[in-house]
């Protein structure tokens, strides 16, 4: 019995991608307000074989991300910001699945809302974050076994939600030591 079979896989990818990014300061509040927009449009060619199946694969994703965002500098040195953008992760294949197994790309929309400061004479900086991303299609690595043995393959777990609060504090203490 045979409990861990050789096997081999492998597979090419090829990405190529456009991005393009623009910023904008109306000449009106003493140039403190900046619009940025970006766009990416980005196409993934994916093969895969295994020994463990004779069929191979072959995917391609395309996708469209973009990014609005908005900052305003209150003083020299402490600025707001918002921002609202999409990401992609492109779909593929699970490598150790026991036939052929692909998975769908991952797709999130991401809001957030900042403020960055820095503080005596720059010796202390402050950045807070409150941020929001929504996914479809998570990927994620789930765990299979049954009589013929094991696997773990990716899958797509559908939506999920992170939310949370960011905070980073930098405190130049000496000329050797920040904190």
């Amino acid at each position: 019995l045979n409990l861990a079979p050789l096997s081999s896989f492998g597979g090419d990818t090829e990405s190529k991608a456009i991005f393009a990014q623009a910023s904008y300061t109306p000449d009106m509040l003493d140039d403190r307000l900046e619009f940025t927009v970006g766009g990416r449009y980005t196409r993934d060619e994916k093969t895969f074989w295994s020994s463990s199946f004779p069929e191979k694969g072959d995917k391609d994703f395309d996708n469209d991300s973009w990014l609005l965002s908005v900052n305003y500098q209150f003083t020299d040195d402490m600025m707001g910001y918002a921002r609202v953008s999409t990401g992609y992760k492109a779909g593929g294949f699970s490598p150790r699945a026991a036939v052929l197994s692909t998975f769908e790309p991952e797709e999130a929309l991401a809001w957030e809302l900042g403020f960055k400061a820095e503080w005596l004479d720059n010796r202390v900086r402050t950045n807070v974050a409150l941020f929001h991303t929504t996914y479809d299609d998570l990927q994620i690595s789930q765990f299979l076994a049954d009589s013929s043995g094991s696997a773990a393959v990716i899958v797509n777990a559908g939506e999920a939600t992170f939310q949370g609060v960011e905070v980073e504090l930098a405190a130049v203490l000496t000329e050797n030591l920040t904190v």
